[in-house]
């Protein structure tokens, strides 16, 4: 991870939480100690928080401390680094519309429903016109899709809007996934490898990891090149994983592992 990406995720804890220790902090970002209170005096440095005993802390509200905003608004709000959804739906298209039609074959009626924004969630879409389901999710694509398709109830997450990726992320946590509950998670990754799902931005985990807390089955659409792609950071192990819809050129060695496992593989042609 980047330096200005690991401070970005420091703020954007401090901000949710108020205060945390240097040791939450190593262990959330998986650095040294050292690392991270060099981070926080760079932090500090640049009026973005204060630093106090064993840790840090965030009061926007205390007349007190003086924050310098222009620097606090440099590490927040983060972005996301990931190339634009118009270009991701270019990729494998054959194979992400066979995926994308094999995972709305397993939605049941007025089923409540978590949808991400992955280019082959998006896919999804061009099969729900006749679905009738409550669909909650965080992509204003996938959104105006099944608005314009579909017969389904669109719940769309709100929050801060990353218009290359058409997402919406709510950093405080008081948005509608508080109180959403899903039977089905459907989600795409960047990379499987045999620890789990895979993934090399930060606030996309955070987001994932909110919609993985809220759904009872997390159905994986990956088409064959995400397998032995590895991001930087894991987002949740295999055995979190109910199902994985993949097309038929999946390597053996990853067929033979989930083999293994207790995941559901589909294959589709």
């Amino acid at each position: 991870m980047l330096e200005i990406d690991r401070r970005r995720e420091i703020v954007r804890i401090l901000r949710s939480e108020e205060t945390a220790t240097v040791e939450s902090l190593t262990q959330r970002l998986d650095v040294s100690p050292a690392t991270i209170r060099r981070d926080l005096q760079v932090l500090e440095n640049d009026g973005a928080i204060e630093r106090v005993r064993g840790g840090a802390r965030i009061d926007p509200s205390n007349a007190g401390i003086q924050f310098r905003y222009a620097a606090l608004r440099s590490y927040w709000p983060p972005q996301i680094r990931e190339t634009d959804l118009s270009y991701r739906i270019g990729i494998n298209p054959s194979q992400k519309a066979a995926i994308a039609k094999a995972a709305v074959e397993l939605i049941e009626p007025d089923e409540a429903i978590i949808m991400d924004g992955s280019s082959t969630t998006f896919a999804m879409t061009r099969f729900m016109d006749s679905i009738d389901t409550k669909v909650l999710t965080n992509s204003f694509a996938v959104a105006g899709e099944l608005l314009r398709n579909g017969s389904a109830t669109v719940v769309l997450s709100g929050g801060i809007i990353y218009p290359d990726s058409m997402l919406a992320y709510d950093p405080t946590g008081s948005g509608v996934f508080t109180s959403f509950y899903a039977s089905k998670l459907f989600m795409g990754v960047k990379g499987i490898d045999q620890r789990g799902l895979r993934n090399s931005d930060m606030l996309l985990i955070r987001m994932d990891q909110e919609m993985i807390e809220k759904a009872e089955q997390l159905i994986v659409l990956a088409d064959s090149s995400k397998f032995g792609q590895r991001g930087e950071l894991l987002l949740c192990g295999i055995e979190r994983v109910h199902t994985i819809i993949t097309d038929s050129g999946i390597p053996d060695w990853s067929r033979e592992f989930l083999e293994t496992t207790d995941v559901r593989l589909m294959i589709v042609e």
